[in-house]
């Protein structure tokens, strides 16, 4: 498995690691993936799915954070199957909010 700073400064030759089909393939302790939400017929995010997000996202850059000297890399945009969804269906006032996540994390867990 490949060290989290080799696959972010140079993500085009690590695209089939990215992409996997599975998590299990990808996901450790210092790699994680998540899908930015899914939109609805009309276009829109639920609300609830912004939240869950960010949960999801606090718990583990808390965990990197923690249990990691090296650090780890979090991918946005990345579904549990390997399809690249991205996040562009994502508004510029929903895009800060997920990247300002320090005065939300945990420290302590």
């Amino acid at each position: 498995m490949p060290k989290p700073k080799e696959v972010f400064d140079d993500p085009q030759a690590h695209c089939a690691f990215l992409t996997a089909t599975s998590d299990d393939i990808f996901e450790g302790q210092h790699l994680d993936r998540k899908e930015a939400c899914r939109t609805d017929a009309s276009g829109n995010i639920a609300g609830g799915q912004l939240k869950k997000l960010k949960e999801q996202l606090q718990e583990v850059i808390s965990a990197f954070s923690q249990s990691n000297k090296e650090g780890g890399l979090l991918v946005l945009g990345v579904g549990t199957d390997g399809t690249v969804r991205g996040v562009d269906h994502l508004t510029e006032g929903q895009l800060p909010e997920r990247a300002e996540l320090s005065g939300d994390l945990d420290y302590d867990k």
